[in-house]
């Protein structure tokens, strides 16, 4: 099973990640802040239908927990590495 790592925890990075964990990918979010959400967090109300964003927050997380996606919190990357270059030295 390849793995992925997805840098941000925010809606994007949350729905990519239950999507590529869907299609078997073994998925790992590293987030700086305390919790998934984004600057979703931030927010009390969605536009247009007023839905509270934190259950949108909530539901996020929980289809990233049933997707068993690693979820690492209170972390920055300090660097990261380019793998794409040995991938087409070998194709």
């Amino acid at each position: 099973m390849k793995s992925i790592v997805i840098i941000g925890g925010g809606v994007a990075g949350c729905k990519a990640a239950v999507e590529l964990a869907s299609i078997g990918y073994r998925v790992t979010v590293v987030e700086k802040e305390c919790c998934l959400g984004g600057n979703l967090n931030n927010w009390d109300r969605l536009f247009p239908d007023g839905k509270r964003a934190s259950c949108l927050v909530d539901a996020l997380v929980s289809d990233v927990e049933k997707r068993g996606v690693t979820v690492l919190t209170n972390v920055e990357p300090e660097k990261v590495e380019n793998s794409l270059n040995n991938l087409f030295e070998q194709g």
